[in-house]
């Protein structure tokens, strides 16, 4: 068992999902086992063994939205974060991936048994929905730091965002 001092590595992808009216995509999750226990987070999960954080990026789109016609754009953050999930404490290493998509229907039906659980919603947010809203989002300053991608401005490295 993990602890706050010795966290277990978790590599993850995560995808920063546009629509054509540059909505973003978030999920809402909500779990006693997490701190803040309600929380939104944009697509993608931990990478798998013998997978490159593209590779989980699209599998994890797949499983959580169903949406497979979409190309996968850029690293545009990377981000460290030590969590809890009920006992156990990780330390995730998460790289953000800029995507665009036509298809706004979400077809969740891959999903694992635990994210059946803790999500309790899906929402594409405006930009100016973000930034008036006082929901937590993952990164914290989630608003702030999608604005500039929505406007074009997509880093020629990646950034290192915060919590």
């Amino acid at each position: 068992m993990s602890n706050q001092s010795n966290p277990t590595l978790r590599p993850g992808a995560r995808v920063i999902l546009l629509d054509p009216d540059d909505r973003i995509l978030m999920i809402r999750t909500e779990t006693d086992d997490t701190d803040p226990p309600v929380l939104w987070i944009t697509p993608g999960g931990a990478v798998e063994e013998g997978e490159s954080f593209e590779e989980a990026a699209r599998r994890e789109m797949w499983e959580e939205t169903g949406i497979t016609d979409f190309e996968l754009g850029p690293c545009v953050w990377t981000r460290q974060n030590v969590w809890r999930w009920g006992k156990d404490w990780y330390d995730s290493r998460e790289r953000y991936f800029f995507s665009r998509v036509g298809q706004t229907d979400l077809t969740p039906e891959r999903m694992e048994e635990i994210e059946i659980l803790t999500f309790t919603g899906f929402r594409w947010w405006t930009i100016e929905e973000l930034t008036a809203s006082d929901e937590f989002f993952v990164p914290r300053s989630f608003a702030e730091l999608v604005a500039p991608l929505i406007a074009g401005d997509v880093p020629a490295a990646p950034i290192e965002v915060g919590e």
